[in-house]
């Protein structure tokens, strides 16, 4: 419901965002989402601000699921992006 806070404990880099979701669903699995997708970009060494923001809107967009009743699908992310870059 905060956000996200990351820091980097090799480089004392710190980075946060509010929460894109203020009206959740339903907030089952969506810290599942984050974690999954920022342990995948923290592998891939992206920076800070890059696996902050995604993993975000991977929360925000877990929260419109009711339950395990679906997944999060490529094209709400991409339509998602493509939204919030504009």
């Amino acid at each position: 419901k905060d956000g996200i806070y990351l820091k980097n404990i090799k480089n004392n880099k710190q980075f946060s965002l509010s929460a894109f979701e203020t009206q959740p669903i339903d907030t089952m699995g969506a810290g599942d989402a984050v974690f999954g997708i920022s342990s995948l970009l923290i592998k891939l060494a992206a920076p800070e601000n890059v696996v902050a923001y995604l993993s975000n809107l991977f929360g925000a967009l877990a929260t419109s699921i009711v339950g395990h009743s679906s997944y999060i699908k490529e094209k709400e992310i991409e339509k998602t992006l493509i939204y919030n870059l504009k």
